[in-house]
């Protein structure tokens, strides 16, 4: 199978993970590939992608979120730990990052985006530059970013 143990709370996806519904995830996570969370989705614990990760809009991340590549941040989504991209990270409008129990941060490899109507109560740093944007920026840099989605085919592999 795609999903392995890594231990009791941590487990590795070997592959691009791109669920149609929204996730609960209640354990630590490996995506060796892209990764796609979609809206609403619900993240209690850590999340790390080898290549893209894109988090939905509305989805609360309790923990850190972490890409090889670059993150994608959906309107709306509240986040209470760390995200970090060796990449770019793009932030959207209505980004919310607070904690109770310690500093949040942003931390971007190379560039990071930010939309308008974003909070955050900590940290923003990239390697490059900060800049704010427009939304139909936003589009263009999620069109650049965006994993290539391959067709379904009926046939089992």
């Amino acid at each position: 199978t795609k999903l392995t143990p890594l231990g009791s709370e941590c487990w590795i996806y070997a592959g691009s993970l791109r669920p149609e519904v929204p996730v609960h995830l209640t354990a630590q996570l490996v995506v060796k590939g892209d990764c796609s969370i979609p809206a609403s989705s619900l993240l209690d614990h850590d999340l790390k992608a080898s290549r893209n990760l894109d988090i939905g809009a509305g989805s609360e991340c309790k923990g850190n979120v972490v890409s090889e590549r670059s993150i994608s941040v959906g309107p709306g989504v509240r986040f209470a730990g760390i995200i970090h991209a060796d990449g770019e990270i793009l932030l959207s409008n209505g980004v919310y990052g607070e904690s109770s129990v310690g500093p949040v941060a942003v931390d971007a490899g190379s560039w990071l985006y930010v939309e308008q109507g974003v909070t955050v109560r900590g940290k923003l740093s990239s390697g490059e530059r900060v800049r704010v944007i427009a939304p139909t920026s936003t589009r263009a840099w999620r069109r650049r970013h965006q994993p290539a989605v391959r067709p379904k085919s009926g046939r089992a592999k």
